[in-house]
């Protein structure tokens, strides 16, 4: 459990221990009907996840019949990290996917938020969006053939390496709850202090 990993992490104090639990509260997607999600953890080389899953499939939830065309699902997200240094923080990315009206699986949108980096209660609502095609032309045969440009490998985006360059488009946000304990970070020469309103309603 992550007592006892605390407990051999302060005999050595080599490295610090970043623990997270929270949950995807929920999706405003107004445009589908059906969505589920897949969460998957983006880190530097330095860190090294001890406890918790690498990535999670949701349940399939339906809109809300109001304006925001809200997606609940109270999804748990929940891992342990370990690390000799917070280059490379470990960022929460997130694909929520749905059926054409083929029956096939597509991609709806991304999101992608760092976890927190300081210990305390956080809520943070990030953007959702999507890749847009290059030129009109292939954006034309996309909507022919009922395909959508999409990211061949979604941990790109916590990777930064030609993210940039992509065209998106917006198309809602993402809640998500934090609570975020620490250890030994003072025993590396770090400091963070409680920060129970930090990044509240901010995206990282």
């Amino acid at each position: 459990n992550f007592q006892a990993i605390q407990m051999a992490a302060e005999a050595g104090a080599s490295s610090f221990m970043l623990n997270v639990c929270g949950q995807i509260e929920s999706v405003e997607l107004p445009h589908y009907d059906y969505i589920f999600l897949i969460y998957q953890f983006v880190h530097g080389d330095d860190w090294e996840r001890v406890l918790g899953l690498e990535e999670g499939v949701s349940q399939l939830s339906s809109k809300s019949a109001d304006v925001r065309g809200l997606h609940a699902f109270a999804f748990p997200v929940e891992v342990t990290f370990k690390s000799t240094n917070p280059h490379g923080w470990p960022q929460l990315v997130v694909t929520a996917l749905g059926t054409d009206i083929w029956g096939n699986q597509v991609v709806r949108g991304y999101s992608v938020c760092h976890l927190p980096m300081q210990p305390g209660r956080v809520t943070k609502r990030v953007p959702l969006f999507a890749p847009q095609s290059s030129s009109l032309m292939s954006k034309l045969q996309g909507l022919m053939q009922s395909e959508h440009p999409l990211y061949t490998d979604p941990k790109i985006l916590g990777q930064g390496q030609g993210r940039q360059v992509t065209r998106v488009r917006s198309l809602g946000q993402m809640t998500l709850n934090f609570s975020t304990s620490m250890k030994n970070t003072r025993a590396l020469g770090y400091q963070l202090l409680p920060g129970e309103n930090f990044g509240a309603a901010a995206a990282m």
